[in-house]
Order: C-alpha cells, then structure tokens, then sequence
C-alpha cells in the first residue's frame, strides 16, 4: 500500500509544471511533536481508560484502539500508553495555535486529574 501511494503521488507531481504548488493548496496545520507524559506503569493503562471515558463525553468522536484519537472541529489529540515505558504518549493537531494550545491544556489537565486521584 505505501509503495502504491507513493507511486501515485509521484505520477500527480510529474504531472504539473511547479510541484509545489499542490503542497501549497494543502490547509496548513499546527502541530505538537510526540509528548511523552510520565505516568508510572502501575496506572498509565487506567488512567487512559479514564480519559476514554472523559473524551467520549467531551469530543466529537474517539477511535479507541490502542488509547483514545479524538477529534473536535477543527482538532483532534491522540493519548496512549507506551508498552515499553511509564509514559503516556500525546500528539495533537488543529488549524490554529490558539485551538492547538486548547485542546492541549485540557487534555494535559484532565489527565493531571485523573492520575492524582489515582495515586
């Protein structure tokens, strides 16, 4: 399948004078790396659970596999727990900064809530 695709996506850039002019139709987005949370091992799986409970209360629509990926309007946030270290991993995505920044703290401030109810 990734070959195909980037077979695909080859034949559509050789196929225009200026290639980057498509990347430049494309919506830009605002983004976080990969943030890694610490959480010990004995709960990041619970308090992801937690906050799948949270997100699906909260957001538009969650995909719950291996962790919660939610998405609200122009945004969505990614939280799961590592399997091979006491951490939980987020990603997030929005149209803007200040929706970026949104979605973000109140992500970072649930699962701050959820893991000191835990300990």
């Amino acid at each position: 399948d990734g070959i195909y695709a980037a077979a695909r996506l080859l034949e559509v850039l050789a196929s225009v004078d200026d290639p980057q002019e498509i990347f430049e139709r494309l919506p830009r987005m605002e983004n976080t790396p990969e943030i890694r949370l610490n959480c010990p091992d004995e709960i990041k799986f619970a308090v992801v659970d937690r906050f799948k409970d949270y997100a699906r209360g909260h957001y538009q629509n969650c995909i719950d596999i291996d962790g919660v990926r939610f998405e609200d309007r122009d945004a969505w946030g990614l939280v799961r727990p590592s399997n091979t270290q006491p951490v939980i991993v987020l990603r997030f995505e929005a149209a803007d900064a200040g929706r970026l920044a949104s979605i973000q703290s109140d992500t970072m401030a649930t699962l701050d809530e959820i893991m000191q109810a835990m300990r």
